[in-house]
C-alpha cells in the first residue's frame, strides 16, 4: 500500500516539475494568453511510461534469447 501512495506521490511531483519547466521556459511576466497546455505532464509521463516498457521488453528478450539458445 506504501509503496503504490510512494509512486503517486513521484507521479505527482514529476507533473508539477514538468509544469514548473513549462511556465519558466514560457517566461516570467509573459501574457495570459500565452498559457502551459495541462496536457505537457501527460504526453512526458505516457513518454516515460512506454520508453520504461521499452526497456523491459528489450531486457527480458535479451533473457528469453539466452536461455532458448542454452547460454546462460
Amino acid at each position: 500500500m506504501f509503496k503504490k501512495v510512494g509512486l503517486g506521490f513521484l507521479f505527482v511531483g514529476l507533473a508539477f516539475g514538468v509544469m514548473a519547466l513549462c511556465e519558466i521556459t514560457r517566461g516570467v511576466g509573459a501574457d495570459a494568453s500565452v498559457k502551459a497546455s495541462v496536457l505537457w505532464p501527460v504526453f512526458i509521463g505516457i513518454c516515460a511510461i512506454m520508453l520504461i516498457f521499452t526497456v523491459l521488453l528489450f531486457a527480458a528478450n535479451q533473457k528469453l534469447n539466452s536461455l532458448v539458445e542454452g547460454e546462460e
